[in-house]
């Protein structure tokens, strides 16, 4: 991205191990919260269907595809996460190669 003749982007030949550490951090602290977030829904979705199936017992099939969703969310949700970690490792030991060549 320019903006009036600079370069602006995530890395800077000046910002610095420590900068490229709280980088890391700050990318670990988002996997975490979509974990999280993605997780929260999955055991809602379960939370509420197991409720309403107390109350009003949902069919064997109807509940059989529910709980296969209820565990591809999970699925998913490890997946997302474990390619969030994975980009923002990769790119941490990226720019601290990079940072250590100069």
């Amino acid at each position: 991205m320019f903006f009036r003749g600079r370069h602006i982007g995530w890395r800077s030949s000046s910002v610095g191990f420590y900068g490229h550490v709280l980088s890391l951090i700050g990318h670990l602290a988002a996997s975490a919260l979509i974990f999280v977030v993605i997780f929260t829904l999955g055991w809602g979705i379960g939370f509420v269907v197991h409720r309403l199936n107390a109350v009003l017992p949902f069919s064997e099939r109807i509940l059989g595809i529910i709980e296969k969703i209820e565990v591809s969310i999970l699925y998913l949700d490890v997946t997302i996460s474990g390619i969030v970690l994975l980009v923002g490792s990769v790119r941490f030991i990226r720019d601290v190669m990079e940072g250590s060549r100069r």
